[in-house]
């Protein structure tokens, strides 16, 4: 996680922002790289909640 240097999120109830900004804390726990977010009506799959995208530069963090 350490080479991520962007993040795009795409949420489908932004209601949900607060539990998806928590989880993304945990996964970056040295600081969370560059992010957007994003509403959308629906991803490809009705079931799903949250997409995200990231863009890593590799050795970027070593």
């Amino acid at each position: 996680m350490a080479d991520v240097i962007k993040i795009n999120t795409f949420l489908t109830d932004m209601s949900q922002y607060g539990e998806f900004s928590k989880a993304r804390n945990e996964a970056f726990p040295a600081g969370v790289p560059a992010s957007a977010s994003y509403s959308t009506p629906t991803l490809v799959l009705p079931s799903l909640l949250v997409e995200v995208e990231a863009i890593a530069i590799i050795g970027s963090g070593s």
